[in-house]
């Protein structure tokens, strides 16, 4: 699952990726990864100020969870404020009868500045990438 943030010209500002991968028999998991990728464009001067990751797995589920702060001090339209993206949280779950949950809370800020940016949520199935 991904959560990001584009600016007008849909270039990605942020972005976190989380991901599980697991093998089930239906009633519980049998094999579980998980992990999370963290994007910024930092030549537009994003850069990360927190990141919180968690992961597990148990015979119910398989699970990866970010809570993520990104944090831009020179974005062009918001002179002399800094800019900031969230993802608080952001999480996905393999569960033991092969299903996906998930789940992202993006939200920026100053609320002048975070008109210039837009949230977006992908989820998808396959290999993640660094897998």
């Amino acid at each position: 699952m991904k959560g990001q943030y584009n600016d007008a010209l849909f270039l990605q500002l942020t972005a976190v990726e989380d991901y599980v991968v697991w093998t089930y028999n239906g009633s519980c998991v049998t094999s579980a990864g998980a992990g999370a990728n963290l994007g910024w464009d930092a030549d537009t001067g994003w850069y990360v100020t927190y990141n919180d990751h968690t992961l597990g797995a148990s015979c119910s589920d398989v699970w990866s969870q970010s809570v993520t702060t990104f944090e831009n001090d020179v974005f062009p339209l918001c002179e002399g404020f800094s800019v900031f993206t969230y993802y608080d949280p952001e999480w996905v779950h393999g569960n033991a009868n092969g299903t996906l949950s998930y789940r992202a809370v993006l939200w920026d800020g100053p609320a002048l500045c975070g008109d210039y940016i837009w949230p977006a949520i992908t989820k998808g199935y396959g290999t993640p990438p660094g897998v």
